[in-house]
């Protein structure tokens, strides 16, 4: 989608005028991608106003990329929740997407970070479909990119960020000018990582599966969102590894991304998934997550200001497969072990409850998913 122009980006603890947030030509960030990142939604919705969905952890998932990274933050993530609503409100919007970066200010020449300064933006513009309108009745036709994920050792999939993503623009790249939508990319093992900005879901015989962060997708929010969605919603969910093969035999395959929300895939080299048209259990979902996203569930109020991560009715999901981490935990490639956020899901075959599908746990509470802008 084009960037649309709006009035007022946050720059460092003011809002300047869109043209007037600019970037040092020589910031290690162009010149190496030395920064981090995250992409968040606000939504209209009918209850709660202009809300951003799942702020907290959002900012959360920022700030563990920066330490992963060792990269200080220039403000407390409270300054940055509060910066994030001034920059909406201050453009008028009411849904739009959100782009906190993290990035250096230029100091000396070089690859050491430690002569860098962190600066920080918020930039937030009207945001509609990614792959345009009728996506859900039409899906897209993805391909198995040539090129694969890095091992975590080389570039943490846990971290959002700018240079990681040159893989991924490189992915993309080969697979639009070959006539797809998207391209999902293998880890070093063979086995699937993640698509080039989204997570990877297949459905066989009912049961909704992605790979465990220990094969390298990056921790999804939305990722997180559906596995909470499908457990509520009955269906068996998994944690655990997928061959070329599983999205091949797979019934239904669809992604999911901050950007995109839930999109089904009905073909992978030019090979139809399933009857070739987007599944029920994917719908389904799409549906779900349009109705968290806006409010309009019966899935609890699940805002209370901040959009942090809560429990879920002390509802529990069966993991089976693999062992695997949750959002924020350490991914190695091709079965490392996983943290969980203090938790572990047990592998081998065995079971392991995954309450809240990794959504957070807090003893039966209603999920806090959305944080009002004008409350």
């Amino acid at each position: 989608m084009r960037i649309t122009p709006v009035k007022r980006i946050w720059l460092d603890g003011k809002l300047a005028d869109w043209d007037d947030a600019v970037v040092h030509v020589l910031s290690p960030t162009v010149q190496y991608g030395w920064g981090v990142y995250e992409g968040i939604r606000c939504y209209a919705t009918p209850r709660h106003g202009r809300a951003v969905f799942r702020l907290a952890d959002h900012l959360r998932r920022l700030e563990n990329s920066a330490r992963i990274y060792a990269i200080p933050l220039p403000c407390p993530v409270d300054v940055l929740e509060a910066a994030v609503k001034d920059t909406i409100r201050e453009n008028e919007l009411e849904s739009c997407y959100i782009r906190p970066v993290v990035y250096m200010e230029p100091g000396e020449m070089g690859v050491d970070p430690t002569a860098y300064r962190p600066r920080c933006f918020i930039a937030a513009w009207p945001w509609d479909a990614v792959y345009g309108e009728g996506v859900l009745e039409t899906g897209i036709g993805v391909t198995i990119s040539s090129w694969t994920r890095p091992h975590a050792s080389a570039a943490p999939s846990a971290a959002k960020a700018c240079g990681n993503y040159l893989n991924s623009c490189a992915a993309r790249g080969d697979a639009v000018r070959a006539g797809f939508h998207e391209a999902i990319l293998l880890n070093p093992a063979g086995t699937v990582a993640d698509a080039c900005v989204a997570n990877v879901f297949c459905v066989t015989d009912g049961r909704v599966t992605t790979p465990p962060t220990a094969d390298g997708p990056l921790p999804g929010i939305t990722r997180a969102s559906v596995l909470t969605l499908a457990a509520e919603a009955g269906h068996q969910v998994a944690e655990r590894s997928l061959t070329r093969g599983c999205l091949s035999t797979a019934d239904e395959v669809f992604l999911t991304s901050t950007a995109g929300e839930v999109v089904p895939v009905t073909s992978v080299d030019h090979r139809p998934v399933g009857a070739g048209r987007p599944g029920p259990v994917t719908l389904d979902l799409a549906a779900r997550f349009a109705a968290a996203v806006r409010g309009e569930d019966d899935g609890g109020d699940r805002t209370d200001g901040h959009g942090s991560r809560a429990g879920v009715g002390g509802g529990r999901a069966a993991v089976r497969g693999s062992r695997a981490g949750g959002d924020g935990g350490r991914a190695g490639v091709g079965g490392g072990r996983a943290g969980a956020e203090g938790s572990r899901a047990g592998g081998g075959g065995g079971r392991a409850a995954v309450r809240g599908s990794r959504a957070g746990e807090n003893g039966g509470q209603e999920r806090d998913w959305l944080c009002p802008v004008d409350a």
